[in-house]
């Protein structure tokens, strides 16, 4: 992993330099600067759980993620359907329409 770096010694001006910058940068750590977003979500989901005392509970619409699934395909079916039409079939490669081949999207 390490076998592209030579063993040649770092200028004495860079070291200066990346040693002062450490220097300027460093900081005692201070864990009450950073918030924890998943710990506060998942306590008010328990909050809101207990509180109705129900297997459900109510999302709001803002917090619903976005459904997809128009596109799901069943694969055991097709698998199936493709067994059943014989092995000397092959598909047809679709072709396209000449009105499309011109077009260019624009940015």
């Amino acid at each position: 992993m390490f076998s592209d770096i030579s063993g040649k010694k770092a200028e004495k001006e860079l070291l200066e330099v990346a040693s002062a910058l450490i220097e300027k940068k460093t900081a005692p750590f201070d864990a009450n600067a950073f918030k924890d977003n998943y710990t506060a979500a998942l306590k008010e989901l328990v909050k809101r759980k207990m509180k109705c005392k129900s297997t459900r509970v109510a999302v709001e619409e803002g917090e619903r993620p976005e459904r997809r699934g128009d596109n799901v395909v069943d694969l055991m079916a097709a698998l199936k359907k493709s067994l059943e039409g014989g092995e000397g079939k092959k598909p047809q490669p679709k072709a396209q329409s000449s009105s499309r081949r011109g077009r260019r999207k624009s940015a």
